[in-house]
């Protein structure tokens, strides 16, 4: 999936659909996208309005089968773990679960949400 973010998006909710299903993104490393993926872990980025990287991640996959089914997985992982329902559920109980018990200076709540 191509997300060429050019503008400020503060959630990119079409790319961790995309990695729900499993399907790996090329997006820019700004803004949305850049706090969800992790370049050549999950997706691969490229530089705003930079035609020839953009090119070069497109050619990367469609030529490499094995990156291509290494970015599926691990970007099908990254959704399970961080962005899944149950995930996300389980990180906002265990902060407001903090914050209840006085435990707020012991727990980050940044630390829950991004692992």
């Amino acid at each position: 999936m191509l997300m060429p973010t050019m503008m400020r998006e503060p959630f990119g909710m079409v790319t961790v659909e995309a990695m729900a299903a499993a399907v790996p993104v090329i997006a820019t490393n700004k803004y949305g996208p850049a706090e969800i993926i992790t370049d050549r872990k999950d997706g691969l980025f490229f530089a705003p309005g930079s035609d020839e990287q953009l090119a070069e991640k497109i050619a990367l996959l469609h030529n490499d089968c094995q990156l291509y089914g290494k970015l599926s997985a691990r970007a099908r992982d990254t959704y399970l773990k961080n962005y899944q329902f149950n995930s996300v559920k389980s990180k906002i109980e265990q902060i407001l679960t903090a914050q209840i018990d006085g435990k707020d200076n012991e727990i980050s709540s940044k630390s829950i949400l991004i692992e």
